[in-house]
């Protein structure tokens, strides 16, 4: 893995277009087996598979962890993530494991991750050697040897887990026999900081910027870069910006730019900077600027956005609120809706055409067939039925 990246901030934008959500939904979700033990001195005792998936990630019951025998590449067990423990959750991480007595250890044998009644494999990985699968949901692929491997002198508390650090299952190498940590993360593994949100709003004639960390590590500080155009031509714009360092908390920083013209529409990017002097980049996001007739009304300052979800997150239902501008007041029909992580619709919140101001509208936490709603991350999308404005913002489910 590269050292460069050891301490880069990842994030998801919470208000970008929903466009760049359902383009940047992967068909295979962001899952992977993390560590497993299945051999030890004298009996074996303590065989589990743990299995780290994000946080907002409702559908386990449709992620299917099969084990392999190797003496004939077929499956012999199979269990739904929804049968895991959960153990932490780190910088939207949660780490999911199970103690499952009986992992063979003849070799070579392995474990395979699918996904939508198998339609789709993950993950197949093997120990001890590699093998091609004959039957199940990896028939016909060939597994992926970790390289590393347990024997009977394994003790019984030692595990074969991924060390490194990142957030997808490539950013890792295998390692071990080491001291095992079901429902944690390995003893020398990092799951980095994400960037929770970037945001740009016009109010008052200046450009207020706001960005929020979930944590950090090794973080220097930030700077600002702005263009007129979405692709070229950033310039800094703002000083060095303090960053926490490294810090479990969330935080959030802030920057006026004062520097800005009526009717013109700025792009920004924020660039983070690591103590070693690396440098990672977010955006770009835009707002555009608006006057009339030289003279800023606060009714047409003001855009038409979300604003805010209260309680989030929430159990069992929260108020979800927006701002229709009076230049919008004349747009075709608004679309209030729910949205889950692979971009689904599972609630129109509310459909019709508003009158100027702030408006409210409670979700209870419920899809349209009644069925409560499973603890995760969901987006709210408010658009209008000609795309005039379109905007997203994150709820948490709890």
């Amino acid at each position: 893995m590269n050292s460069n990246n050891a301490s880069h901030i990842r994030f998801v934008i919470a208000v970008c277009s929903f466009c760049f959500m359902v383009s940047a939904v992967q068909s295979e979700p962001n899952i992977w087996i993390n560590e497993f033990h299945y051999d030890n001195e004298k009996a074996d005792l303590n065989e589990f598979v743990e299995v780290v998936v994000p946080a907002s990630f409702s559908d386990l019951v449709n992620v299917t962890l099969s084990l392999y025998n190797g003496s004939d590449s077929s499956v012999y067990e199979t269990h739904t993530l929804d049968t895991f423990t959960p153990g932490m959750t780190v910088n939207d991480l949660l780490i999911l494991y199970k103690f499952i007595e009986g992992i063979q250890n003849g070799g070579p044998d392995g474990f395979c991750l699918s996904y939508g009644g198998d339609e789709t494999v993950i993950q197949f990985i093997s120990y001890e050697g590699e093998m091609t699968a004959t039957k199940g949901p990896a028939d016909g692929l060939t597994s992926e040897d970790v390289l590393v491997e347990e024997t009977s002198s394994t003790q019984s508390d030692q595990s074969l887990q991924l060390l490194g650090n990142g957030t997808s299952y490539e950013d890792f190498t295998w390692g071990g026999p080491a001291t095992s940590s079901p429902g944690e993360p390995n003893g020398d593994q990092t799951l980095p900081v994400f960037l929770s949100s970037f945001t740009a709003d016009y109010v008052n004639e200046v450009v207020e910027l706001l960005w929020r960390t979930q944590s950090e590590k090794d973080n220097a500080g930030f700077f600002v870069y702005r263009s007129q155009k979405q692709d070229e031509d950033y310039v800094k714009i703002s000083p060095f910006i303090q960053g926490a360092g490294t810090a479990t908390q969330a935080k959030t920083y802030r920057f006026i730019d004062r520097r800005v013209e009526p009717e013109t529409t700025y792009w920004y990017k924020l660039y983070q900077q690591d103590y070693d002097g690396s440098l990672h980049s977010f955006g770009p996001i835009s707002v555009s600027t608006i006057t009339s007739g030289g003279a800023m009304r606060e009714s047409l300052c003001r855009k038409s956005k979300l604003i805010s979800s209260y309680p989030n997150p929430f159990n069992p239902r929260t108020a979800i609120t927006f701002y229709i501008s009076e230049r919008d007041i004349a747009l075709p029909i608004v679309d209030l809706a729910i949205y889950d992580v692979l971009g689904r619709k599972v609630k129109t919140l509310d459909y019709g055409n508003y009158a100027f101001g702030e408006q409210q509208v409670t979700w209870d936490g419920s899809d349209d067939a009644g069925r409560t709603m499973p603890a995760g991350m969901y987006f709210c999308r408010m658009t209008t039925s000609e795309g005039a404005f379109s905007f997203i913002k994150l709820i948490k489910a709890k």
